[in-house]
């Protein structure tokens, strides 16, 4: 979600200093389009890590992180609350969102 508002930010402040020329206005927009396009489109979790188990980084109340192979993932518990350090498995990847279930 930071990465999120640090790129939106980013391109606003970069049409805001570019608005005033018309020219380079429709091109900035068309690379504007594109950035966000692939921004999104490398944000997505690969759905191999479905089946595979985790480690609470942080409690999940229900949203918090995981570790799996040395990588953070955001994650959210299916059920409830789950304690750090505890194990967990990948039940479901929806777009960016992963859903955990405690082993």
């Amino acid at each position: 979600m930071v990465l999120v508002l640090i790129k939106l930010c980013t391109c606003v402040l970069t049409y805001w200093r570019n608005e005033n020329n018309i020219n380079k206005t429709s091109k900035f927009r068309v690379s504007l389009i594109k950035s966000f396009y692939n921004f999104f489109r490398q944000s997505k979790i690969d759905p191999v890590l479905i089946g595979k188990i985790a480690i609470t980084n942080n409690e999940l109340q229900p949203r918090g992180t995981v570790i799996i192979d040395n990588e953070i993932f955001d994650a959210e518990a299916e059920e409830g609350y789950i304690e750090a350090g505890r194990g967990v498995r990948v039940t479901r990847i929806r777009c960016r969102k992963m859903f955990v279930r405690r082993v």
